[in-house]
């Protein structure tokens, strides 16, 4: 199993108040479709954990996200492409989904 490390610890972001970063490291699970890894959401703005994946064997790293325009929207283009280059994986990568009353917030 695989828990998020880092929790967001900034304004407008809540988690801080119902979880705990978790120490489960980075594991890599053997699948049908090859070696894959989970990097979940805010820990994508630390490389540790894309570097670990990638020295467990990760061929595929899934990071699905929950984030918003501004800069991270700058980050979200160019974090997981960066990993996935400097770690020589693909990278799997989905933000929210559907329609929401913030006004242009697609990226």
């Amino acid at each position: 199993k695989y828990r998020k490390h880092h929790i967001p610890q900034v304004k407008g972001f809540w988690e801080k108040y119902y979880f705990k970063p978790g120490n489960a490291g980075w594991p890599v699970f053997d699948t049908a479709v090859g070696k894959v890894g989970v990097y979940i959401c805010y820990d994508r703005h630390f490389p540790e954990g894309w570097r670990q994946l990638g020295l467990g064997g990760a061929q595929l790293v899934y990071n699905p996200s929950a984030t918003s325009r501004g800069l991270s929207s700058h980050l979200w283009q160019l974090e997981q492409p960066a990993s996935a280059v400097a770690n020589e994986y693909f990278v799997a990568a989905i933000n929210r989904v559907g329609q929401e009353e913030y006004g242009d917030n697609d990226f």
